[in-house]
């Protein structure tokens, strides 16, 4: 892994990406599938990012072209990792895993969805609602990774286990699952806390020294 991570960070250096010290995080603790490709392979992230999704849309687009960016994406994703079927499968699976998380994302942002919320549950009820519909989408997208990490068939055996054996050991399956997302929730906000506050201490330090 050390010889991967200087790898990209020579290669972010030629294309002239920011020098920062990017390090893949572990997967077992990112429970958003967008935190994935951002943060476990970045420089992979950064080309696709800048020449591909960029290059085919920009935040003012329709969300119809977003789409089509963001497949196409995918598109490439399948191509460079190989013509298999369970490459094929997984490629699919992120992509949509990514579309419906980024499509929850902008419904939650819709007056009807916040009066709803308000509405209904309280703040720290809203927190495990969130939570809960983030749980649905974190199943299928850890499963997605059986089928790139060990092969198709693994995968289907996932796949059979957990939706295919009966709701109370789906239950059980989403009781684990939902405990592991909001683990990893408290650790991405505990690490935003951390990196605001280093932030605004640089900033006062910035302030002092051109004083």
């Amino acid at each position: 892994m050390p010889i991967f991570n200087t790898v990209n960070a020579k290669t972010n250096a030629f294309e002239q990406f920011p020098r920062k010290n990017y390090q893949p995080k572990c997967i077992s603790r990112i429970h958003l599938y967008s935190d994935m490709w951002k943060h476990f392979d970045h420089g992979l992230y950064e080309f696709l990012f800048r020449y591909i999704y960029c290059a085919l849309c920009a935040k003012t687009s329709s969300v119809g072209r977003k789409f089509l960016a963001s497949f196409l994406t995918f598109v490439f994703i399948f191509f460079w990792h190989g013509f298999y079927f369970y490459i094929f499968i997984w490629s699919l699976m992120n992509f949509l895993c990514l579309t419906v998380e980024s499509f929850s994302r902008q419904l939650s942002k819709t007056p009807r969805y916040r009066q709803f919320v308000h509405t209904y549950f309280r703040e720290t009820w809203e927190y495990r609602w969130n939570g809960a519909l983030g749980t649905l989408l974190l199943i299928p997208a850890v499963i997605s990774n059986f089928f790139f990490l060990a092969s198709y068939d693994v995968g289907v055996i996932f796949v059979q286990r957990t939706f295919c054996s009966g709701f109370l050991h789906y239950l059980c399956v989403f009781g684990g699952v939902i405990c592991i997302f909001f683990t990893s929730e408290f650790i991405k906000r505990h690490e935003n806390a951390l990196r605001d506050k280093n932030a605004e201490k640089m900033y006062i330090t910035r302030e002092i020294i051109t004083k």
